[in-house]
């Protein structure tokens, strides 16, 4: 929506006559049509159906329509960022694992003896990328120390979670599931920049 006129193209009708606000207030809609601005990459990108709403105090976008038109978005501060999916995020890439090629190259990586990472495919796949594929003894947890660690982290606080709300053990996938979901909302590194590893 926008209280700009000049903003749009191909005005026309529109089939919806008054919008309401968070507060209550109605507002008439006195047109609807195409909007066009500049994206942070340059490209012009146009959004359809725009109401004309003059007695708007500035421009409102719907993040639910843009997420079903199939945009991602993103925000921080009071910017807010937005990405076709599938088209073009912040770099070119076309696939998930693109991001192996165009960001860093894995020197090595160390599993545990599972199945699936014993399967020849798998071998195959890491030989053709170029990496080194070690694997722990059996029963020496302590060679995967940072992935135990993890693991102890979860387990441990989904412990601590279900006795704090004295909450059967059935719940303790959600239990775990929560652990995990705040472990990755904390904090990692402080500093001047501080970040956060999940960023939505």
């Amino acid at each position: 929506m926008t209280p700009r006129a000049d903003l749009l193209t191909e005005l026309e009708p529109s089939p919806v006559k008054h919008v309401t606000s968070a507060l209550g207030q109605r507002a008439e809609v006195k047109g609807m049509g195409k909007a066009m601005f500049k994206g942070a990459d340059g490209k012009m990108v146009g959004l359809k159906n725009v109401l004309l709403v003059p007695n708007l105090a500035a421009n409102l976008i719907s993040v639910r329509r843009l997420q079903n038109a199939g945009m991602d978005t993103s925000s921080k501060g009071s910017k807010t960022y937005t990405a076709r999916l599938g088209e073009r995020k912040l770099w070119d890439l076309h696939e998930d694992r693109d991001i192996y090629n165009e960001m860093w190259q894995i020197p090595a990586i160390r599993t545990d003896r599972g199945g699936e990472f014993l399967s020849k495919d798998f071998s195959t796949w890491l030989k053709n990328q170029g990496i080194r594929h070690s694997l722990t003894m059996p029963y020496s947890p302590a060679m995967n120390g940072i992935a135990e660690r993890a693991n102890r982290t979860l387990t441990e606080t989904a412990r601590g979670l279900l006795i704090e709300a004295g909450l059967p053990n059935y719940f303790w996938p959600d239990a775990v599931r929560h652990a995990c979901v705040a472990k990755n909302r904390a904090l990692t590194h402080v500093g001047e920049d501080k970040w956060v590893p999940y960023v939505e």
